[in-house]
């Protein structure tokens, strides 16, 4: 059990994200982004399904995802891994809700990568509470018209996710137009 750790890794990342550390560490105005990522990873296994070590860190995801919002590529970087912590510990609505949020800057992204990246945290934030789908299913919807193989697959994935009782209609009708229309082979 190294739960005991916890406190140490979430002083760390407060000392990191509070920019503590010499200018040397940062990358694009983002303090020591890779070690970031790599410790909030970490408090992702000491925190899964364990209330006490999760609530210890609560607060520092809080913090890092608030400073991680810079628009800058490394910025979406620290934001999906702070998602993804955020998503894989004891749930706080909080920052889950937060967390819900601050992912529409991928789903609605130019940029595919992000967009695939926005798909994928939406599921990780369905799986742990799917209200927050709703606020973002024509979004996703959207998706399958993309012209991007991979896009079309993982929102397929979300789709399902996502449905429930009261847009089953609404997705079903969008995926069996898909499924008519599409000239992939695995489908």
């Amino acid at each position: 059990d190294h739960t005991d750790l916890v406190s140490s890794f979430v002083s760390i990342l407060k000392q990191i994200v509070e920019g503590r550390l010499p200018q040397d560490f940062d990358y694009h105005t983002m303090p020591s982004p890779w070690t970031q990522m790599k410790i909030l990873r970490i408090l992702a296994m000491l925190g899964a399904d364990d209330l006490k070590a999760s609530e210890s860190m609560y607060e520092v995801l809080d913090l890092t995802l608030t400073r991680a919002d810079t628009g800058n590529p490394i910025g979406y970087a620290v934001t999906y891994e702070v998602v993804r912590t955020i998503t894989s510990i004891y749930p706080n609505s909080q920052l889950v809700e937060k967390a819900a949020k601050s992912l529409s800057r991928f789903l609605t992204s130019t940029n595919n990568n992000y967009k695939y990246f926005g798909i994928t945290l939406l599921g990780s934030v369905v799986q742990v509470d799917s209200k927050y789908a709703a606020n973002h299913q024509m979004v996703v919807i959207n998706c399958l018209d993309d012209p991007d193989e991979t896009l079309k697959r993982k929102t397929l994935g979300l789709l399902y996710l996502m449905t429930n009782p009261h847009n089953v209609e609404v997705i079903c009708e969008r995926l069996i137009s898909y499924l008519r229309s599409t000239v992939d082979d695995f489908f």
